[in-house]
């Protein structure tokens, strides 16, 4: 597997899928990006963001307090049919309900879709992430969080 994947700085805490681009993947693709459990703060080490991706990203969330967000829904029961969305972001969602949002996430993208996830409890997620159809892209391992970019095979 580390064949796999190329060295994109100097420390092999980043490493991409050989060829793979998330950017391009998104240009490829018709639809909605959401973030689930949102809005992020606007900080590096919280979520993988794809960058001029020219599309609006639709933020929800169950709880009202929450402002600056489109849509109200549970991260685990999002209100789109199977195989809708271009892209999801998930970051510092409570861990009661990570596994389900992963599961969900893996139901409503398209065939070659992207999953933004940033770990917080990497035993938990890794055991979602390998009951899933999604496939390791990309990963930025910080000192206080680890980050991927997961896809759905076509």
């Amino acid at each position: 597997m580390i064949e796999e994947f190329e060295q994109l700085r100097t420390t092999p805490r980043h490493r991409r899928r050989v060829g793979f681009n998330a950017n391009t993947v998104l240009a490829s693709l018709n639809g909605q990006i959401i973030e689930i459990a949102g809005p992020t703060n606007p900080n590096p080490f919280t979520l993988l963001l794809p960058s001029d991706s020219g599309r609006k990203i639709y933020i929800s969330n169950k709880y009202p307090q929450y402002r600056k967000i489109d849509f109200y829904a549970d991260a685990t029961r999002l209100p789109f049919a199977d195989d809708s969305l271009v892209a999801i972001m998930g970051s510092a969602l409570l861990s009661d309900i990570r596994v389900g949002a992963i599961k969900e996430a893996n139901r409503i993208l398209k065939p070659g879709g992207l999953l933004f996830w940033n770990f917080v409890d990497m035993k938990v997620d890794a055991e979602a992430m390998a009951q899933s159809s999604l496939e390791v892209m990309e990963t930025i391992n910080y000192i206080i969080a680890y980050h991927c970019i997961l896809q759905k095979p076509v």
